[in-house]
């Protein structure tokens, strides 16, 4: 990639453009913005309406470190990642701003809120929303040689079961991938060895560090700094490397006891702060939730069958998934906090409830942490519904026990947390009631499209965490947020989308939307 001055307007090697598409509004940097190596201008902007002046007012508050809306498509690409331009022939995702991965990142300036645009990430009929590569069946080899000519590829023609029509005319239906893998929907060929079959397409994530950054292709992929309304560093994040993400070790947020402890190679300099606040507006399509009574020849170990509490049926549901990774350094694989999607939906009502886990020791994040019965959502309306146990969690009266995600409408999501202290040291052999530092700070809020008070669905402040730490990474550190499709090596039988914009990372309290 070219590097070259980032000005507003112009047409780089990666074919950005700084007009804003189909919308009525012009775009609004904050009211007071300064270019790298400048002084700090005041900007004007025409107004565009109710939705527009809420949206600065909330991404220029106080304690904002950082916020993308979309309306520039260049802040889609630039954290972009995709595993299969994975840096140093490593397992983990590489920045991918050209689409080299054939990822489902995308920009989409056909949807939004006022002048705002969108992040939208699909997966596709089939896809299993992870890396695009070869798994194989352990099949007899003499059999597939009668079915399969060497090299000969042929499509699944059952999407999500695997299974393959075969020259012949006969099928092979297979149960299981080796490694417990779950089927795709693209090709099947016999290598001389063993029936394979390719995955699709590269999933991939929008993976942005935590940390202040400078503006540009080398920066946040905007014509204006980020805000660091707290006086952060803004440092550089250059993208011509496939490597950027995984190289990028600073800007990280943990206890105070960690900063100046040195671990992964970290300095003091390297620590942003001890707590933070992170708001997004996301949207399941239509559909995301759908379930089916199982087709014939299912995998009999397929996890998504499973009954509907609310009518005693068995159905297939769209494999659960993810939302948000709120998380450490690539290389650290403790630690995190992932927002849910689709999942559990056999409990719910309609569709499927907030909830929140954690790495090993941890798990989900409910209220006790350990022991029975948990409340998922713990504070709010439906803390005492809510629960592990299934009669409670189910219907109450015919109403819904849990917040449950709504489909094809904007929610708001605002997450909290301050990290504690890691308990790795004092944690093997013991059970977690056990663990010395119960002081990691979770809270989460959620409000339905033209709310404009939030929701409290979860504040606990006495979790107890894992940690750990990468041979690079400090220890009790987050510094990114990734918004993806994983599903978990799943197949999806029918399509579906999750988009997001208006994110802000913050160090204060972010209001709810007014629009």
């Amino acid at each position: 990639m070219k590097r070259r001055d980032f000005v507003l307007g112009s047409a780089g090697a990666l074919g950005w453009t700084f007009l804003p598409r189909l919308s009525g509004a012009a775009p609004c940097p904050p009211p007071e913005f300064s270019a790298v190596g400048g002084s700090a201008v005041a900007s004007s902007c025409v107004d565009g309406g109710a939705a527009e002046a809420d949206w600065v007012a909330r991404s220029t508050g106080p304690g904002v470190v950082w916020a993308h809306d979309f309306r520039y498509e260049r802040e889609v690409s630039q954290f972009r990642s995709s595993d299969s331009v994975s840096p140093y022939a490593s397992t983990f995702a590489g920045n991918d701003p050209d689409n080299r991965g054939v990822n489902t990142i995308h920009w989409d300036a056909t949807d939004g809120i006022g002048a705002s645009k969108c992040l939208r990430t699909t997966a596709p009929n089939g896809m299993e929303g992870f890396p695009s590569g070869t798994w194989w069946e352990n099949v007899n080899s003499a059999a597939s040689r009668v079915h399969f000519p060497t090299g000969t590829k042929y499509v699944a023609t059952d999407a999500t079961h695997g299974t393959y029509t075969f020259p012949d005319g006969s099928k092979y239906s297979y149960v299981q991938l080796q490694g417990g893998e779950a089927p795709t929907n693209t090709t099947a060929y016999f290598d001389g060895e063993r029936l394979k079959f390719e995955k699709r397409v590269s999933a991939g994530g929008w993976a942005r560090p935590f940390s202040a950054l400078v503006q540009g292709e080398t920066g946040n992929g905007l014509p204006y700094p980020d805000r660091a309304s707290n006086g952060e560093k803004r440092r550089t994040y250059d993208v011509s490397r496939s490597s950027a993400f995984y190289d990028f070790r600073a800007g990280y947020y943990g206890n105070s006891v960690y900063h100046a402890a040195g671990g992964g190679g970290s300095t003091q300099a390297d620590w942003d702060g001890t707590e933070f606040y992170l708001q997004f507006r996301v949207k399941l399509s239509k559909g995301r939730h759908a379930k089916r009574v199982p087709p014939a020849g299912a995998n009999a170990d397929n996890a998504n069958v499973s009954t509907w509490l609310r009518d005693g049926v068995p159905y297939e549901y769209l494999p659960p998934g993810k939302l948000a990774f709120i998380q450490p350094g690539p290389e650290q694989l403790d630690g995190y906090v992932i927002i849910q999607s689709g999942a559990y939906q056999r409990y719910a009502r309609d569709t499927a409830p907030f909830r929140m886990y954690s790495n090993r020791g941890v798990i989900f994040l409910q209220d006790p942490q350990s022991g029975s019965p948990n409340a998922y959502q713990n504070v709010g309306p439906f803390a005492a519904t809510c629960t592990s146990t299934e009669a409670t969690w189910n219907l109450i009266g015919g109403k819904t026990a849990c917040f449950e995600w709504p489909e094809d409408e904007w929610v708001t999501v605002l997450f909290y947390m301050k990290p504690g202290r890691d308990n790795t040291p004092v944690a093997s052999g013991k059970a977690q009631s056990e663990w010395p530092y119960k002081d990691t700070h979770v809270r989460a809020w959620v409000a339905r499209q033209g709310q404009t008070t939030y929701t409290p669905v979860f504040d606990k402040s006495d979790l107890a965490f894992i940690w750990g730490a990468g041979n690079r990474t400090p220890i009790g550190s987050i510094n990114n947020v990734d918004f993806s499709c994983y599903m978990n090596n799943m197949p999806a039988w029918k399509a579906f989308e999750q988009k997001y914009t208006q994110v802000i990372f913050s160090k204060s309290f972010i209001p709810c939307p007014a629009v």
